[in-house]
Formats: structure tokens, C-alpha cells, sequence
């Protein structure tokens, strides 16, 4: 059985935690625990998700904007939502609370010396005890021996993929693993990397002597879930191949799946730095070659720190960067980068100015008040900054035709910073 939101609130955690709505959704099963400081991208938010926020941005939400965002909590059938004060905000607004009352979703208030990474770890530990519980496993499944057979089985076929085999010579193989060749599937590159030891932060790779330990983690996980799965190396990091079952959806679930094997592989390998790359969706098994470069992208994404989601990319949600991590001549991007920000930098760094900022706050709404609002500034000070912007660059950022010129820029600073090419 999952774990419901009362006996979250149970845990030793959250004792010194408070509780600001009334009895109601105690009783809301948890099957996902989720970390997000900005509340700006609420898209992902899945059923049964536990969010751990600090609110960041909610000091500019009127109550109007708080109702469309419970309202969203509720529609995405939200479990709990727990803010940490003290940092963004000093004091959780009366007007949310009562919204959170009224859709029944039990929100928690966090004391600011409680670290984000203990509450994740408590409840991901008790929603693992929960499953094993639920399974009757009593014993690691790595201990198995049909389970090792089955394992090399997967490391053969992988590593025949790899050798240019084609999938058609693995169907027997396949169908005993309950994976058919002909439907739905993504797959996933992951990687995992001792933060003790110096490593190359591109393109991000696997030490070896982690591949083995990381790939029995991963297979003991994945052997408490109900739906075919292909484990296994490929290239420098460990490679996944998922297949839902037919009723239990597809696009979403999978991506929800995908980020729980995530969490929960880092709980199982505490020690290390694990990042996921999630592919998009695929119909045959003669692209898996494809599947699998969409699944690398995303991980190199993942592990540069260039999307929201805690170390996990999706290569559906990664827009421009698909183009930019494509480069292989960061010069070009460079170049790019003269002919569109860098007179920002300049002026950021010699006058001790924000245009960047600024440019990056405008760029998210498109929209003078609500980008003012965001940066505490006057509309008439906004106004001045973006005029700036466009006497420096040459490029009018309230031009809708700029803001794709714009916004490639931003990502592309961003992707060079990342790697460590920009001072």
C-alpha cells in the first residue's frame, strides 16, 4: 500500500512541522515526493506527488493567481503540499491556507533549519518500506539467482545491440521478458558519478567500477514494478528500456515512472551523483539506436543542471537545447553569443548592473507588469532596462519577432556556463 499523508506527517521529520489546514485529504496516498524552490513551472506535477517548496514567487501571486494554482493542484489530484518559511516568504498567506482547506489539500509549514534533502529521504525511504511491505519481499532481490540470470541475459543483449545486432535476433529473448517489438516504448540513459573524485564535467559519464553496483540497484528496483523493462550498458553509462503495460497509460505515467526510479536509485546509492535522461516515445525496436541518443541528450541536459527537475531531462521538454547540445563546435556558439548577450554581460560586469537578469525576468512573461512585479521594481525602471537592452544588443526584446533570438541566447550562455567555457 502507498504511503497516505497522515502517516507522512507521522514520521519523525516532520515533528516539529505544523500542519495549516483542517483534517481534510489526511487520508491522500502519496506515490511521489518532488522538490521545487520556484513555484514558475507547475506543469509537471503529477497524481500523489508530495511537494516540498519554498515558495519562491508566491510573494507576487494575488489571490486570484493562488486560486488558479490550487485549482491546478486539485485538477492534477495533488497529495500534499509542504512550504519551507524563512527563506522566501516569512509567513504563509491566511488566503492560501484557506484555498488548500477548501480543495481539501492538507498543506504543511517547514521550519527553516529543516533541510529539504532529510524530508525527501524520509519519505522515500517509507514509500520504498511501503512497496517492499506491499510485495512481501523480505529478502534483496540482487541475491537471487534466477534474477542474476535474468540480469546477464539483459547485459547480453545490450551489449549485442551495441555490436550491431538487430533486435529481430533477440524476439525469443524479448518475449521472455514480457517486451514486444512492436509497440510503445522509451528509454533511458543513466549515469552515476563519485562526487569525491574529479571528473570531466562533460559530456557526463560512469565510472566504471560504479556500472555493476548502480546496475543491481537499479535491477532490485525495478523488479518490485509490474511492467517489462530491459536493463543493461550501453557505451559509458547504464541504458533502460521501458514498455508500459496497456492500461496503465502511457506518455505521463512513464514519465512519473522514470523520475521514481530516479529518487529512489539515489536513496539505494546515497553515495553517489545519479542523473537520468529520458527519451521520447518510439514504436519499433529497429529505432532504439535513436531512442537512445534522445535518452543521452537529455542526461548530459540533466547533469549540467540545465533543467528544473532535479537532475532528470526529458528530450520532449528540452526545446532549443536539443539544437545546442547537437554543436560540437562550441565556437559557433560563441560567436552567437557576441552578436547578442555579451553587450549585456559587458555592462553587467563592469557596472554591477542586472540587464541580464532583467532580460531573463522579461523574457518569462513577456510582459512589462508582471516582470516588474517579479523584480521589485517600478514599471517606469522596467521600461528603462529593456530600452537598455536595446541600445546595448541592437535587438528590441518587446519585438515578438526577438524574443526566439532572445531566448536561444539565454539558453546558450547558460549551456556555456554550465560546462565551465565562460569566466
Amino acid at each position: 500500500m502507498p504511503l497516505t499523508v497522515q502517516e507522512a506527517l507521522n514520521l519523525e521529520i516532520f515533528g516539529r512541522c505544523r500542519l495549516l489546514t483542517t483534517g481534510s485529504g489526511l487520508e491522500s496516498n502519496i506515490y511521489w515526493v518532488n522538490i521545487l524552490e520556484i513555484l514558475d513551472d507547475l506543469s509537471h506535477i503529477e497524481p500523489g506527488e508530495f511537494l516540498i517548496t519554498t515558495a519562491h514567487g508566491l510573494q507576487t501571486l494575488n489571490e486570484k493567481r493562488q486560486k488558479e494554482m490550487v485549482e491546478l493542484f486539485a485538477e492534477r489530484k495533488m497529495a500534499a503540499m509542504a512550504i519551507q518559511t524563512g527563506h522566501y516568504i516569512e509567513e504563509i498567506p491566511a488566503s492560501l491556507v484557506s484555498l488548500f482547506s477548501a480543495y481539501k489539500i492538507p498543506l504543511i509549514e517547514i521550519p527553516p533549519d529543516i533541510s529539504f534533502k532529510s524530508i525527501t529521504r524520509s519519505l522515500m525511504l517509507s514509500l520504498l518500506k511501503a512497496e517492499k511491505e506491499d510485495s512481501g519481499e523480505t529478502k534483496p532481490l540482487v541475491g537471487n539467482t534466477q534474477l542474476q540470470r535474468k540480469y546477464k541475459t539483459m547485459l547480453a543483449i545490450w551489449s549485442g545491440l551495441t555490436e550491431g545486432k538487430k533486435p529481430l535476433s533477440y524476439h525469443q529473448d524479448f518475449l521472455n521478458l514480457n517486451i514486444e517489438t512492436e509497440r510503445e516504448y522509451w528509454v533511458c540513459s543513466l549515469a552515476a558519478c563519485d562526487p569525491k573524485r574529479n571528473r570531466p564535467l562533460y559530456p557526463v559519464q560512469t565510472e566504471e567500477h560504479l556500472l555493476e553496483p548502480v546496475g543491481q540497484a537499479l535491477l532490485q528496483l525495478l523488479e518490485q514494478r509490474h511492467i517489462p523493462y530491459l536493463v543493461g550498458t550501453a557505451g559509458a553509462n547504464l541504458a533502460l528500456l521501458l514498455q508500459p503495460l496497456p492500461e496503465s497509460g502511457t506518455g505521463s505515467a512513464i514519465v512519473q515512472y522514470s523520475r521514481r526510479i530516479l529518487e529512489e536509485l539515489r536513496l539505494l546509492c546515497a553515495q553517489y551523483d545519479i542523473y537520468l535522461g529520458l527519451s521520447n516515445n518510439h514504436f519499433n525496436l529497429e529505432n532504439w539506436e535513436k531512442a537512445l541518443d534522445q535518452a543521452e541528450t537529455a542526461l548530459r541536459a540533466a547533469a549540467l543542471g540545465l533543467v528544473k527537475q532535479n537532475g532528470f531531462g526529458s528530450y520532449a521538454t528540452l526545446g532549443p537545447l536539443k539544437l545546442i547540445l547537437a554543436v560540437e563546435n562550441t565556437a559557433v556558439l560563441e560567436g552567437q553569443l557576441d552578436e547578442t548577450l555579451n553587450p549585456l554581460l559587458e555592462y553587467d560586469q563592469r557596472t554591477g548592473g542586472a540587464l541580464v537578469h532583467t532580460l531573463r525576468t522579461y523574457l518569462k512573461y513577456h510582459n512589462i507588469k508582471n516582470a516588474s512585479e517579479e523584480l521589485y521594481v517600478h514599471r517606469h525602471t522596467m521600461k528603462y532596462r529593456l530600452n537598455q537592452i536595446r541600445k546595448l544588443t541592437g535587438i528590441n526584446p518587446e519585438e515578438t519577432a526577438s524574443v526566439v533570438i532572445l531566448s536561444e541566447a539565454l539558453t546558450i550562455y547558460d549551456y556555456l556556463k554550465a560546462r565551465g567555457l565562460l569566466t
